[in-house]
């Protein structure tokens, strides 16, 4: 995971905090799509975009950073 990650915690989007939240939690995309009211392709959308922004490669290391982070 990139350090620099958690400075660029600002950049998210308040519903890209919310998936992250929820990918921590263990949740896979079919049921974040269901507890957000939000179509499987808008989640994978919203994580390739987190992935992006905070230089992240898999769901493990957006869980890692978001518990270390506390999202």
């Amino acid at each position: 995971m990139n350090k620099d990650s958690a400075a660029r915690a600002h950049l998210l989007t308040p519903r890209e905090i919310q998936v992250a939240r929820l990918v921590a939690q263990a949740k896979r995309n079919r049921e974040i799509a269901a507890e957000l009211a939000l179509a499987v392709s808008t989640v994978e959308t919203n994580l390739k975009h987190i992935f992006a922004k905070l230089h992240l490669r898999s769901r493990t290391e957006l869980a890692r950073w978001a518990l270390e982070n506390e999202i």
